[in-house]
């Protein structure tokens, strides 16, 4: 930051740190004062204290006498005094501290509950009264009580999160009205290459139809073995495919044949799973069954194909499901 000064140099801090100050009243030390934003500029010879920024911005009171000047915080405390010298300059009564030393020390800011939230890393408003409260830690008190901005912008970035989306409340009433899909990526490739699989689930029955796949680009393909594998099955036709938007599932060769065979194509807002819970909660499920299988049978992470077989096969054996019954 650069820095003019009476004589209209120009000179640069190097830094802005916190800066703990011990007074000196009457021959007494009384509690520190903490003094924030402090630049550090090596040009300087004495170390300088607006006293305009402590009235103008923080709201100090300074009374000057012939002998001193007394500072005032804004609850009318008495906080430092500086003694005037032979040479009209006046030099702060007391000594700079380490900072690590005094956590409850005073600081040129009003010392609400708003300064203590923030001392504490933003913990919560109630948590804070309680300390103050129950006179859980030695030394917290508060000189205002003014009321904290119900607004914490600092809060709403490190805290910030969605609230919970509601449960849809329609269902399919047929097999293959709506079917619902995504892709998940395997952290680790199978013997045979794969490092996807894509899932095609119907809302109506929950059956699964899911293929290993070795790239995203692979999805019409198995799109369309699920189309000719389910209606053949099912003898129904697939009347809404909903995915979250992908690109693999926007390409030009996807859409103009889901057009061609009549299908609805919905797509859920991107880097939204919620809104494709169907689909993603089945992705979890899947990833976490492998997991386990491969972990109880010592088998290599390559053999993740081999165990999404046997997993599809055990979980989902059966004939695709009819209009009246459920697998």
């Amino acid at each position: 930051m650069a820095i003019k000064l009476a004589d209209n140099n120009i000179v640069y801090s190097t830094g802005v740190s916190t800066v703990v100050f011990s007074p000196v009243i009457n021959g007494k030390t009384i509690r520190s004062v903490e003094f924030t934003r402090v630049l550090h500029v090596l040009d300087l010879r004495n170390n300088l204290l607006s006293v305009l920024y402590l009235t103008q911005t923080i709201g100090f009171t300074v009374h000057i006498t012939a002998s001193q000047i007394s500072f005032e915080g804004p609850t009318g405390t008495l906080l430092f005094i500086a003694s005037i010298s032979s040479s009209n300059a006046a030099f702060l009564d007391g000594s700079t501290v380490p900072l690590a030393e005094y956590v409850s020390a005073a600081t040129t800011l009003p010392l609400d509950i708003d300064l203590w939230h923030r001392r504490l890393a933003h913990h919560h408003l109630a948590g804070v009264r309680t300390l103050l409260d129950h006179k859980l830690v030695t030394g917290m008190h508060l000189d205002s009580k003014s009321t904290p901005d119900p607004i914490c912008k600092p809060c709403l970035a490190g805290k910030m999160h969605s609230n919970p989306f509601p449960s849809s409340q329609w269902h399919a009433t047929r097999p293959l009205e709506l079917v619902h899909s995504d892709v998940h990526q395997v952290p680790y490739s199978s013997f045979s290459g794969f490092h996807y699989w894509v899932t095609f689930i119907d809302d109506y029955s929950r059956y699964r139809f899911i293929l290993p796949i070795k790239a995203k680009s692979d999805i019409f393909e198995a799109f369309k073995q699920f189309k000719v594998y389910a209606e053949n099955q099912s003898e129904r036709k697939i009347k809404i495919l909903r995915d979250d938007k992908g690109g693999e599932y926007m390409s030009k060769a996807f859409l103009d044949f889901t057009t061609q065979c009549g299908i609805e194509k919905q797509h859920t807002v991107r880097a939204w799973p919620q809104q494709n819970g169907v689909a993603e909660r089945a992705n979890r499920v899947l990833s976490e069954h492998l997991t386990t299988m491969l972990d109880e049978s010592g088998l290599a992470k390559a053999f993740c194909g081999e165990c999404l077989a046997a997993l599809v096969h055990r979980s989902w054996r059966g004939k695709w499901p009819s209009s009246t019954s459920c697998s």
